[in-house]
């Protein structure tokens, strides 16, 4: 059975003697005797059940697995106390943690979020993208907008995403609905939906080419906006490009999506919090009125 580390600092000595080269050294650094850094160190190879330094009459010198594990040591340390300074100089009532999936992170609220700290000055962001459900609370994050199957989770607001076909400059300067079929067709999940398409359409489909699969809308965006095809991409991830000239629409109208987003804010709702459910809202909102126009 592996033996548990119950103090850490063995690894804090172990790691300074490594890092300034002997015993002496690391005490001095860190205000001991060089004895009691060499006991710290004796007990933490006791623990581990392996040597970390081969000891000399005038030096030591660290073995091989020291080495390997003052390395992993040092980063581990590093980043923690990289933590505890961002920590220490963090103003909870200024920092808003949000976290969404990746591609709604990436092609929604990346581009967007300039218009929400223009509003509210002083805020200091921090976004975490995951496709994992995050925890959301205290110590963890104030708000997570959520990918969910709809009609969603009774009680919160919800925003349903909808289906646009769209498609690159970089692939054709114009598409008419007449040729989509000559073109790659580019799909997330299955082809069922551009099967249904082009059947209402009645185009002649002896073999459309469906060309590439994605397994994330952000990803499907991408290849869209690059020219690889034309793309059926959810709008709310596709509206930042179409704004900006990188994909063109073509002249078909939306389809309801299976799926859509809904903001879970941690209770009572703080005002830092209030102030980025309301712009969320307005910016749903009027994402999908320019859709409907």
């Amino acid at each position: 059975m592996r033996k548990r580390l119950r103090n850490l600092a063995g690894l804090v000595d172990f790691e300074t003697a490594a890092r300034c080269g002997g015993f002496q050294q690391a005490a001095a650094e860190l205000h001991k005797t060089p004895a009691a850094v060499s006991q710290q160190i004796r007990q933490l190879e006791q623990t581990l059940g392996f040597t970390l330094f081969s000891r000399h009459a005038q030096c030591v010198h660290l073995t091989e697995r020291g080495r390997l594990l003052a390395s992993t040591v040092s980063e581990v340390l590093r980043t923690l106390h990289d933590k505890i300074d961002h920590l220490q100089d963090e103003d909870p009532e200024a920092t808003l943690r949000i976290t969404s999936t990746h591609s709604f992170s990436l092609k929604w609220l990346a581009p967007r979020l300039a218009r929400f700290t223009n509003q509210v000055p002083g805020c200091d962001l921090r976004l975490e993208s995951s496709d994992t459900a995050l925890a959301v609370g205290p110590g963890a994050c104030d708000v997570a907008i959520r990918y969910v199957q709809m009609p969603g989770q009774a009680g919160l607001a919800t925003y349903p995403e909808q289906l646009i076909v769209a498609y690159s400059p970089l692939l054709a300067s114009h598409i008419d609905i007449d040729m989509l079929l000559r073109f790659p067709l580019l799909y997330e999940g299955t082809t069922d939906l551009w099967q249904q398409i082009i059947a209402e359409l009645g185009l002649n489909a002896s073999k459309p080419d469906f060309a590439h699969r994605f397994s994330h809308s952000g990803l499907l965006v991408q290849a869209a906006v690059a020219g690889h095809g034309i793309a059926l991409l959810p709008y709310s991830l596709a509206s930042h490009d179409l704004e900006s000239g990188q994909l063109i629409r073509i002249a078909l109208p939306a389809r309801a999506h299976t799926h859509g987003y809904q903001i879970h804010a941690s209770t009572p709702l703080q005002p830092k919090v209030s102030r980025f459910v309301q712009w969320f809202d307005q910016e749903m909102t009027a994402l999908q009125d320019l859709l409907d126009t």
